[in-house]
């Protein structure tokens, strides 16, 4: 199953001069984003952060899923598409809470932030994600807007929903969605020409 999920909101405060806090500001995601392409991180999917021994280790047998891809929207809020395997166990539990319980799912997010000499924080490292019925960003709502048990399904419901145009967008992910944009287009001016060509007959 594939989910889509605000996975981190925008704080207007993170764009003042002086901020020196942790958390992150429209340039640290779109650094965040570059990195996760550029070097193929594999970020772990995990329930509720169970079992995770220290910061930034989820056991193997947590490990429910991964994170596909990541890109930012208009309001300069962190995106993600994620998969939960269909053949992990939790895969059952988290498919009941939201469909036959009606449980609201969400994602937290953990990402450690090293700090330089002075104090500052110099980079920023998306660590692991977990699915979890209360988020950490809950009142930024970020839960799970879309699903499906294809990836396209996902790429069509970020084209619908965002658009294309105003997307921070790298990797295999900025390719797929730009092509199903100029098909979306193309799609809407063939509409659009055979509608005016049967109302002028």
């Amino acid at each position: 199953m594939f989910l889509l999920a605000k996975l981190y909101p925008h704080f207007e405060h993170t764009e003042t001069e002086n901020y020196k806090g942790t958390f992150l500001n429209r340039k640290a995601k779109e650094q965040l984003v570059e990195a996760f392409y550029k070097d193929k991180r594999k970020v772990p999917l995990c329930i509720d952060h169970k079992d995770v021994g220290k910061y930034g280790f989820v056991k193997p047998e947590n490990d429910v899923g991964r994170v596909c891809d990541l890109f930012i929207d208009k309001d300069s809020e962190l995106i993600m598409k994620c998969e939960l395997s269909k053949n992990h166990p939790s895969y059952k539990e988290v498919n009941n809470a939201m469909f036959t319980k009606r449980q609201k799912w969400g994602v937290s997010v953990f990402i450690t932030h090293p700090l330089d000499q002075d104090g500052n924080v110099k980079s920023n490292h998306l660590i692991h994600v977990a699915l979890t019925p209360n988020p950490a960003f809950g009142e930024y709502n970020t839960y799970i807007t879309n699903w499906g048990l294809g990836e396209d399904d996902l790429n069509h419901a970020i084209v619908e929903k965002y658009g294309v145009a105003n997307l921070f967008l790298r990797g295999p992910l900025k390719e797929k969605l730009e092509g199903m944009h100029i098909i979306y287009f193309d799609s809407f001016l063939l509409l659009y020409i055979h509608c005016r060509w049967y109302l002028f007959f």
